[in-house]
C-alpha cells in the first residue's frame, strides 16, 4: 500500500511539473510575444480617437494629423426637416451647420452653428480606458522578465488579464451608449453660448456617441409657469417630482433614442435602471392604474390644503382647451436647469462614424484574444 501511495504521489508530481512546464511554454512562447501586437493595436485605437489617423503626427517623419470627419445628418417627414453637417476632430465636435424646419423650433432658431467646440465625454472616457489598458500591458514586461528568470507567477498574469478585460469592456461601452445620465438631457444642461446664434433656454442640443455613431439630440421646450407645477424646492426637486414620489410613479427621464442616417429608423437605447420599490415577498406587486382627474385633484389638494380656491382655479385653468391637463404634468413634466418644462418637439438623429466603427472592431478583436488566453491558461492550471 505504501509503495502504491508513493507511486501515485510521484505520478501526480510529474503531472504537475508537466502541466507547469506546458503552461510556462504557452505563456512565454505564445502569450508574451503576442502582447506587443495587442499594445500596438490599442495605440492605433488611441491615435484614431485623438488624431483621426492610425499614426500620431510626427513632423520628423512627415506624418500629419488625419483630416476632420464631416458627418451628414438628415431627417425629413411631411411637416418637419433637419439637415446639416457635424464635424468631429478627435474628442471634439468642432463645427455644426444645421437647418431646422419646425413650427416650435422656428420660434427661436432656423439655422444653427457652433461657436465653441463641444467635447464628447464618452470619447474621453474611451481614451482613458485605452490608456489604462496600454499601461497595464506595459507592466506585464516585468512578468516577462520573471518568467525568463524561472519565476512562474501564473495567477498574477490571470489577474492582470481580468483587469485588462474590464478596461477593454469599458472602452467599448463608452462608444456604444451614454451610460452616465449626466451626459444627456435632462441632467446635462446645454450651454447656449456654445452656439451661433446663442440658444434660448427653450432649446437644448446634446451630442453623444451611440452604437459607434455620432448622435444629435435637439429639443424645443415649453417652460411651465403655472403654480404649483412650476415650483422647485431648495433641493432641486419640483412639485411634480415630489408628487411622483408620493404616488410611487417613475420619474420622467427619457431614454436615449437614435434615428440612423439614412434609414431614419429610431432605435431605443437602454436607459439607466432605477431601483424598484421593495415589497415583502408574500405581497404581489401592486398594479399601476392610470390616474383619474379626481385622484390627481386629491393629491394636489394634500399638497396645498390651505388654498382650495387657488386649487380650483388651477384645475379649471388646466381643463381649458389647448392647455395641459393635470395628468400631462404628472406624465410629461421634467425638471431641467432649475425649471419645470415639457418637450414640445425633439429631433434625435445619428450618423455613422467610420473611425468609431473601426475602433470598436479592433477592441472586439482584443477582447476575444484576451478571453482566449484566459481560457487556455485556466485549462492548463
Amino acid at each position: 500500500m505504501t509503495t502504491n501511495a508513493a507511486l501515485t504521489d510521484t505520478i501526480r508530481l510529474l503531472q504537475v511539473r508537466h502541466d507547469d512546464t506546458e503552461l510556462h511554454w504557452y505563456i512565454t512562447a505564445i502569450i508574451i510575444p503576442d502582447l506587443s501586437q495587442v499594445i500596438e493595436t490599442l495605440q492605433i485605437c488611441k491615435n484614431l480617437l485623438l488624431y483621426n489617423s492610425p499614426q500620431a503626427p510626427s513632423p520628423k517623419d512627415c506624418i500629419e494629423k488625419g483630416p476632420l470627419l464631416k458627418l451628414p445628418i438628415s431627417l425629413h417627414n411631411k411637416t418637419d426637416s433637419l439637415n446639416g453637417i457635424v464635424i468631429r476632430d478627435g474628442p471634439y465636435i468642432t463645427d455644426l451647420s444645421l437647418t431646422i424646419k419646425n413650427q416650435y423650433f422656428n420660434k427661436y432658431v432656423h439655422k444653427l452653428q457652433l461657436s465653441t467646440p463641444v467635447i464628447l465625454e464618452q470619447i474621453v472616457n474611451c481614451l482613458n480606458s485605452i490608456n489604462d489598458s496600454i499601461n497595464l500591458l506595459q507592466d506585464l514586461q516585468s512578468i516577462d522578465r520573471e518568467f525568463n528568470d524561472g519565476v512562474h507567477n501564473h495567477n498574477k498574469l490571470i489577474e492582470t488579464f481580468e483587469v485588462l478585460l474590464h478596461h477593454i469592456h469599458d472602452a467599448k461601452i463608452s462608444l456604444q451608449i451614454p451610460t452616465d445620465p449626466n451626459l444627456v438631457f435632462p441632467l446635462k444642461v446645454t450651454n447656449g453660448k456654445d452656439f451661433e446664434p446663442e440658444l434660448s433656454d427653450h432649446i437644448t442640443v446634446d451630442f453623444y456617441t451611440c452604437d459607434n455613431q455620432i448622435s444629435l439630440d435637439a429639443k424645443c421646450l415649453h417652460k411651465i409657469t403655472e403654480k404649483p407645477w412650476s415650483e422647485i424646492d431648495s433641493t432641486g426637486k419640483s412639485f411634480v417630482d415630489k408628487l411622483r414620489d408620493d404616488m410611487k410613479l417613475p420619474s420622467n427621464t427619457p431614454s436615449v433614442h437614435t434615428i440612423r442616417t439614412p434609414s431614419l429608423h429610431s432605435s431605443p437605447v437602454p436607459s439607466v435602471n432605477k431601483p424598484e420599490l421593495q415589497l415583502p415577498q408574500e405581497q404581489p406587486s401592486p398594479r399601476v392604474h392610470p390616474l383619474t382627474v379626481s385622484e390627481i385633484e386629491k393629491k394636489v389638494q394634500e399638497k396645498t390644503p390651505n388654498n382650495t380656491n387657488f386649487l380650483s382655479n388651477i384645475m379649471n385653468h388646466l381643463l381649458l382647451r389647448d392647455k395641459p391637463k393635470a395628468i400631462d404634468y404628472i406624465s410629461r413634466a421634467i425638471t431641467y436647469n432649475g425649471m419645470v418644462v415639457m418637450v414640445n418637439k425633439k429631433f434625435e438623429v445619428s450618423t455613422d462614424d467610420p473611425i468609431l466603427i473601426s475602433i470598436s472592431s479592433k477592441l472586439n478583436y482584443i477582447e476575444k484574444k484576451i478571453n482566449k488566453f484566459n481560457t487556455n491558461i485556466n485549462s492548463l492550471l
